[in-house]
């Protein structure tokens, strides 16, 4: 799982997670908005898929209001 940190996580009030190259499309865009709240996290393993990895990728981000995947 890749996770880019852009400031403290905190300050993250979504996260989104994706697989493959749609993460990097994702952080361009990211970049060309200044979207500096949004994180993004790769899975890369979809199956069997990582459950508890996933939870625990979540519980990092206290302040996250909407979880997109």
């Amino acid at each position: 799982m890749t996770t880019l940190f852009l400031r403290s996580l905190e300050g993250i009030r979504r996260l989104v997670l994706c697989s493959g190259k749609g993460y990097y499309e994702l952080d361009e865009e990211r970049k060309k908005v200044g979207a500096k709240d949004i994180a993004i996290c790769r899975v890369e393993q979809l199956c069997p898929f990582p459950y508890d990895l996933i939870q625990r990728e979540l519980k990092r981000y206290p302040t996250v209001k909407h979880k997109t995947s």
